[in-house]
């Protein structure tokens, strides 16, 4: 297995410098830095069976709002290292990864055999957890252009949607390591996962998973008072310094339920005999003015590829305490001086891994 060299990141750590957050704009009297969020109302009339695999739907309403983006790295309120993921639903770990070029994340081999067992033990190590096990492997490495437009959704028969449904539906998949086969960034506030969306991942994604889910799927069935805990994360790496549309994550405790509407979509299965299930994630509605008020959006200025961010999908932890962060809403969000921002896409690989106690 690869060598991990890990260090948690000093929550208190200071911008470099007198420039603001985004590294591109130069010292003034006011470092705030500010993003273009866009937040959606769901179009369910648009049933996820007509849509592509992973297809959220499309949009009945949007907004576009500016919103004040902070700087993760130099936030007293977060609490830094692993101990954020239970607490505002995220994490930035400081994390050399074994594969240390560029060029082997676009090797399968590579990502399959060194970094898909780092991200799994590195979960254990930085949860607890006693076992992590990867769902998937994806890259964004385009620009945001066909979202621009408020009726887009991925259908069902697009190119995308047919090369994941010739995936095999019961190993660990690897999607779009290839430029033009990747994805672009998701300029949508949202979540994967609900915890209904998490539990019926472990049960109906992958006969692998659904072994290591045992203890827990047979205490489900059985109504048992105690349940194993499970959840889900986002490992999400940039492949190099991210100069543009960065990702942003929402302080969990900023999130109340009238913010978000769950919905449906199509996720590959190895256990179903038709090789799908429904799964479930949230959107974030676009906010009211208290919402507005209440949330708090973070972000890691300049991120780099050791700048490793770990953000919550879902936990079963959260149901019966209230103190555990349950989710992390999130979305690629454009700089405010994105006109100056460098031409070439953001480029990033993203784990989404299961992990069980």
């Amino acid at each position: 297995m690869a060598t991990v060299t890990m260090s948690l990141t000093n929550g208190n750590a200071k911008v470099n410098g007198n420039a603001k957050a985004n590294g591109n704009a130069e010292a003034t009297g006011d470092s705030s830095v500010y993003g273009s969020f866009r937040f959606v109302e769901p179009d369910q009339s648009i049933p996820p069976e007509e849509r592509a695999f992973f297809g959220f739907p499309p949009n009945k309403r949007d907004l576009n709002e500016r919103i004040e983006l902070h700087d993760a790295s130099n936030a007293p309120e977060l609490v830094p290292g692993p101990e954020g993921l239970d607490v505002q639903g995220f994490a930035y770990i400081k994390h050399q990864s074994a594969l240390t070029k560029y060029e082997q994340f676009s090797t399968p081999h590579d990502i399959e055999e060194t970094y898909v067992p780092e991200v799994e033990a590195l979960i254990c190590k930085l949860t607890g957890a006693k076992r992590a096990i990867v769902n998937n492997v994806g890259f964004r490495k385009k620009l945001f252009t066909q979202q621009n437009e408020l009726s887009y959704y991925m259908k069902r028969g697009s190119p995308m949607d047919e090369r994941i449904g010739k995936f095999p539906k019961d190993i660990m998949t690897i999607f779009g390591y290839k430029a033009e086969q990747s994805m672009e960034p998701t300029r949508m506030a949202h979540c994967d996962y609900t915890i209904q969306g998490l539990r019926d991942t472990a049960r109906w994604g992958r006969s692998d998973i659904k072994g290591v889910a045992k203890e827990m799927l047979d205490a489900e069935d059985a109504n048992a008072t105690e349940i194993p805990r499970c959840a889900a994360f986002s490992v999400w790496r940039p492949l190099n310094t991210v100069h543009r549309d960065p990702l942003s994550v929402c302080d969990w405790r900023s999130v109340r339920p009238e913010d978000l509407e769950k919905v449906q979509y199509r996720a590959p299965s190895g256990v179903n005999a038709n090789g799908e299930y429904m799964m479930e994630g949230y959107t974030v509605l676009p906010p009211s003015e208290a919402a507005k008020e209440r949330q708090r959006w973070y972000f890691w200025p300049q991120q780099t590829p050791q700048d490793l961010l770990i953000l919550k999908f879902a936990d079963t932890g959260s149901v019966n305490d209230p103190n555990i962060a349950a989710a992390c809403m999130h979305t690629a969000v454009a700089l405010e001086d994105a006109d100056s921002a460098p031409p070439e896409s953001r480029e990033n690989v993203e784990c989404r891994v299961l992990a069980f106690w």
